[in-house]
């Protein structure tokens, strides 16, 4: 997503290298890399306005979750640590010598050790000498705190939406408006399952299964207009969600996952 930071155009784009993901952000032009944001990254896009960046994950926070952030609190920050592979895609270690047969009359009573000191058996200097486990370290100054965090509502397929001050959000198990300037959930409704929402015109174009949805962008669950416009799922059992719909000046097309579409004439003529 491009996105004017400081003055300059720079293009926003997730990044995952192992254990570390989020979002990066490079010069438009020259492609280098200007910052770094620690993150949960979800299948949509960030969505950028003013100041702000926004975040939705279905599987942030355990059960789905979006984020505001301030741009003016984003840092130039180091690059996060080379991605080492994951753990079953690294070189297995080469498999030890065979132990040494056991002497057939091992001495009964252990040498006594000449400097005096207590004798320990091998295993034990071997935890010794063993250093502690390291973690990962982002380097780099801190990432910064969000503005607010919303659990339990995420953009899962498609791309979160805004509306004047309202932020929409689909997601498996509901659609939900939540409040640009608090993070406060207005509304949450489970009817809409499966759902990737558009705007147009001060409104909310969302197609639920086989059913097209127009609804008020505001803070109360409002439906405008609703028509089945595609066969019922019932009678159509790969239908099992609907895709996002695609507007161009007067035409609306819809389309089914089974790969059922309409277009609509929605120019008023």
């Amino acid at each position: 997503m491009p996105a004017s930071i400081h003055g300059e155009t720079q293009l926003v784009t997730g990044f995952s290298r192992y254990p570390f993901q989020g979002l990066v952000f490079f010069d438009a032009l020259k492609g280098d890399v200007k910052q770094e944001l620690a993150c949960r990254v979800g299948q949509g896009d960030p969505l950028i306005f003013d100041d702000s960046i926004f975040i939705s994950d279905r599987w942030s926070h355990a059960e789905g979750g979006s984020c505001l952030y301030s741009m003016s609190a984003l840092h130039p920050a180091a690059l996060a640590l080379p991605k080492p592979p994951p753990p079953e895609y690294q070189a297995k270690p080469a498999p030890k010598p065979a132990a040494a047969a056991a002497p057939t009359n091992p001495p009964t009573t252990p040498a006594t050790p000449t400097t005096g000191a207590p004798a320990m058996s091998a295993a034990a200097t071997t935890l010794a000498v063993k250093p502690p486990e390291q973690k990962p370290v982002r380097p780099g100054p801190p990432d910064p705190t969000p503005t607010w965090c919303v659990e339990g509502d995420g953009a899962y397929w498609g791309n979160a939406v805004r509306c004047g001050d309202y932020i929409f959000t689909g997601e498996m198990k509901n659609m939900a408006c939540i409040s640009l300037k608090t993070g406060e959930v207005k509304w949450r409704e489970k009817t809409l399952s499966n759902c990737q929402p558009i705007v147009c015109d001060g409104k909310v174009i969302v197609m639920n299964y086989n059913k097209v949805l127009v609804l008020d962008a505001g803070p109360e669950y409002k439906v405008l207009a609703s028509a089945d416009v595609l066969p019922a799922t019932s009678s159509n059992g790969n239908a099992k969600f609907s895709l996002t719909p695609a507007l161009i000046p007067g035409r609306l097309y819809c389309k089914q996952s089974n790969g059922d579409v309409v277009c609509l004439d929605v120019s008023g003529k």
